[in-house]
């Protein structure tokens, strides 16, 4: 069977509980059992983590995406394929900063319904 998980958080790139955690594991499991499986989750680039995505590669794919009164936004993607997952991690300079996925130690982003 044909996978895709996406997910806002996806261990040990990201993780700030058992979603994570959950998707970190599950689609390794999958694809061991013989399915073929793809996770795609956003890139949050920053100094703390950039070893962490340091076997991806950029596809040299982007998109412009319209997000209405959010405005023009271009997107890039980066591949890694380990663990027989096919990882796909989403750029956008929104994920590019130190914390975790929805804050830092100042308290919440202000964008993160964005």
């Amino acid at each position: 069977m044909d996978l895709i998980f996406v997910s806002a958080e996806v261990a040990p790139f990201s993780k700030t509980g058992g979603l994570g955690d959950v998707m970190g594991a599950l689609p390794k499991a999958l694809a061991a059992r013989g399915h073929r499986v793809m996770v795609v989750t956003p890139r949050y680039l920053s100094t703390e983590t950039a070893k962490l995505y340091a076997g991806a590669s950029d596809t040299g794919v982007t998109k412009l995406l319209d997000l209405g009164q959010g405005g023009l936004h271009t997107v890039g993607f980066w591949h890694m394929h380990s663990d027989s997952v096919d990882w796909v991690f989403v750029d956008h300079v929104a994920f590019h900063r130190s914390g975790n996925p929805y804050g830092n130690e100042h308290g919440p982003y202000q964008d993160n319904l964005f």
